[in-house]
């Protein structure tokens, strides 16, 4: 699978992206940010991630923004570090949070904050896509 990846044969899914950036000890813009620094998107399965590197806090903080088509999930991805801390901003439509197996409804509009947790985005809607921000704040992590 890496070397198909590697070869632009085949998109992995946010979820596979996250654990490979786990298994590497890594951040997912780490992992597919082009070597000039610009975005790259990950799509797969009705999810759009776009990776936005950001010198902020010595590159600790990550910026992602996520499209979910209606009914798509990224899937439970693995607890970040000790340390991260998390937030998300809702920008459009509705974003389920899933953090451990309890669910959190975010409008538009609507953003919260949270530490290590099992995540998971859903988009619970039969006919509308969501889009949300996440900062990923890894500078305090171990």
């Amino acid at each position: 699978m890496l070397s198909d990846i590697e070869r632009d044969r085949k998109s992995p899914t946010v979820r596979l992206a996250y654990q490979i950036a786990r298994a590497l000890d890594c951040s997912i813009t780490d992992l597919v940010t082009d070597d000039d620094g610009g975005t790259q998107r990950l799509a797969a399965e009705g999810v759009e991630r776009t990776s936005h590197p950001s010198p902020l806090l010595h590159g600790g903080l990550e910026v992602a923004v996520y499209r979910l088509e209606p009914g798509a999930t990224t899937g439970s991805m693995e607890c970040n570090r000790p340390g991260t801390l998390e937030t998300l901003v809702a920008l459009d439509g509705a974003v389920e949070l899933v953090l451990d197996g309890h669910a959190t409804r975010l409008e538009e509009g609507d953003s919260t904050s949270h530490g290590v947790h099992r995540t998971e985005y859903r988009n619970t809607s039969d006919t509308d896509a969501c889009r949300f921000l996440v900062l990923i704040d890894s500078s305090r992590s171990a």
